[in-house]
């Protein structure tokens, strides 16, 4: 399910659908480290997922210290412009490098 956390992904959705995969909307994201009250939702959105054993990937990580609130509450996978912005096709393969290391998330092997 895409965009959890805001607009049509409800908590019903996702007891109904039971996903093996989520995706975190960015605005759940975005500045998870600057705004306690935004931490705290984001952390029982997090129990919940994990209580039921999903893959969780959050959207539109920016900062570094975002990307470190995400990994303190277990989140595994992200995507956003900390790591990069849209590449032309011919840079592409050097940024995904097998081993390459940006902002402490390592490319896979």
């Amino acid at each position: 399910i895409d965009d959890v956390g805001f607009g049509h992904s409800c908590l019903e959705s996702l007891l109904l659908l039971e996903p093996d995969v989520v995706k975190i909307d960015p605005k759940m994201v975005r500045h998870l480290s600057e705004e306690p009250d935004r931490r705290r939702s984001f952390e029982r959105l997090m129990r919940i997922l994990q209580g039921m054993r999903v893959q969780i990937i959050a959207e539109g990580v920016e900062t570094s210290s975002d990307a470190e609130v995400l990994r303190s509450c277990g989140v595994e996978f992200a995507q956003g412009f900390l790591w990069g912005h849209p590449l032309p096709s011919d840079r592409w393969k050097e940024a995904m490098r097998p081993g390459r290391t940006r902002h402490g998330i390592r490319n896979p092997e």
